[in-house]
Order: C-alpha cells, then structure tokens, then sequence
C-alpha cells in the first residue's frame, strides 16, 4: 500500500486538499493536524480529493468528521470528492454519505459553491 500523502492548494477562495495512499491510527495524527490547520484559519471552503485513496478506517472517518463540524461552526463548507471503490462503500456503510457532501470530482464540488 502507498503511504499517505497530504496535499494543499489554495486557488480562488477555494482550499484543495489532496489525500492519497490509506489512513488508519497511525496516519490519523497528519492528517487531523493538516485538516485542523485550516479549520483554524477559517478557510471557507475546503475540497478534500480522495481519488487517490486506498483505504481509510473509523480513525480516518472521525477525522474528516471533526474537520467538517469544525468548518460547519464557522460558517465554512467542507466537502468531499472522488470516493470509489472500498472508500466510497465506507462511506455508505457508515451512512456518512448521507451526513457529508460527497461529489464526484473537483469539478462537481467546485461548481456545487453558492453563486
């Protein structure tokens, strides 16, 4: 398996994080603090690609979880792109693809910003 990768882009008021590789206990603690960073900022919008993502456990899930509370309280959005495969059935098992905003790609969750 691919180690994980934790990526950020800041491009027109648009923060995009790019996650790769598998996130479970060990992992959590880089990306919690990459995903905390911003939350703390005030980013207002974050995209988190998980394209590249090959496996994520309930550590990952609370993660991303915690990130998006946090962004909900500050009037931010926080939102999730490109899960396939095992990742995405995680994410429907755990019916957190009905809590979280999932899109297909970049794109879909860049154009899904209010006007």
């Amino acid at each position: 398996m691919k180690p994980l990768e934790i990526n950020t882009e800041k491009a027109e008021g648009v923060t995009f994080v790019t996650v790769s590789g598998y996130i479970t206990a060990s992992e959590r603690d880089d990306l919690d603090t990459a995903l905390e960073s911003l939350t703390d900022e005030h980013e207002k919008f974050i995209i988190v690609d998980l394209k590249d993502l090959e496996l994520i456990t309930s550590d990952g899930l609370g993660v991303l979880i915690r990130a998006h509370k946090a962004a909900v309280e500050y009037g931010g959005r926080f939102v999730l792109c490109g899960l396939k495969g095992n990742v995405l059935d995680v994410f429907r098992m755990t019916a957190l693809d009905k809590v979280l905003q999932l899109y297909d790609s970049v794109d879909a969750a860049v154009n899904s910003a209010p006007a």
